[in-house]
């Protein structure tokens, strides 16, 4: 697998869409500063019935205890762009190194039938483990495009989202849109480490059953197509895993 396809930056992989993307954070983001403006009033005067009540009043160590997890939150909703495009850059930089360290393999089904009497089961080995080949090698296009699709729809919602940032019980929501952006983007990595070892790890020695003549070629034959259904299964799998390690909810 060529590693330019899991390190192409959003404005790469779709220049048009990011564009979009990107004309939605800038149209959200004064609806996120609304928002916390008015959660920050709220605050203010919640704190400003309590303290009269106690017969005191605001002091400026409250002013600043209170507003300094909006200014953060203002902070995050305006460079909420740039923090994920940061994200996905850190992530890239990390996949070139692992494409240096790790080198490129093939992976290959090969199935002996010679010894395998039948025309119709030959064909259906063939076949079936041509199909295997085939959704195997349109998985990892697929992956790579709902991984595009989803950092592109989390980067577009991300300023609404990051502006509950301000209040501790809000903060969650902040934080797993994050996490959720950073395991679509830390996916790419499992994706490149599964089609670098798996050729490696699954190889026949490891399928092989002790057998000899006719079983052992359908033995092989069997072997080299749940080889195929396994490694689909790992790369679909790694959204799931992806987003496991990093606590994503």
């Amino acid at each position: 697998m060529d590693v330019s396809e899991l390190t192409q930056t959003l404005s790469q992989y779709s220049p048009s869409v990011n564009t979009t993307v990107n004309a939605v954070v800038s149209g959200t983001k004064p609806v996120a500063l609304i928002i916390i403006t008015i959660m920050f009033l709220i605050e203010m005067d919640s704190w400003w019935k309590y303290m009269k009540q106690e017969g005191g009043g605001l002091t400026g160590e409250l002013w600043l205890d209170v507003a300094y997890k909006y200014i953060l939150a203002y902070i995050l909703v305006m460079m909420s762009g740039q923090l994920f495009d940061a994200i996905l850059e850190f992530v890239n930089i990390v996949l070139k190194v692992i494409d240096g360290i790790v080198p490129s393999a093939k992976v290959h089904w090969n199935m002996k039938l010679g010894k395998v009497k039948g025309i119709f089961f030959k064909n259906f080995f063939d076949l079936f483990g041509g199909s295997v080949m085939f959704i195997a090698g349109l998985s990892t296009k697929l992956i790579v495009l709902m991984r595009a699709l989803e950092m592109y729809l989390l980067k577009a919602v991300s300023p609404l989202l990051i502006a509950f940032f301000m209040a501790d019980s809000t903060r969650p929501i902040a934080i797993n849109v994050m996490k959720h952006f950073g395991a679509a983007a830390f996916q790419a990595i499992l994706v490149l480490l599964i089609v670098r070892f798996y050729p490696s790890l699954v190889t026949d020695d490891l399928l092989k059953v002790n057998s000899s003549g006719l079983l052992e070629t359908w033995v092989n034959a069997f072997a080299a197509i749940g080889k195929g259904i396994i490694f689909i299964i790992l790369l679909w799998g790694s959204q799931r895993k992806a987003k496991a390690l990093l606590g994503a909810m």
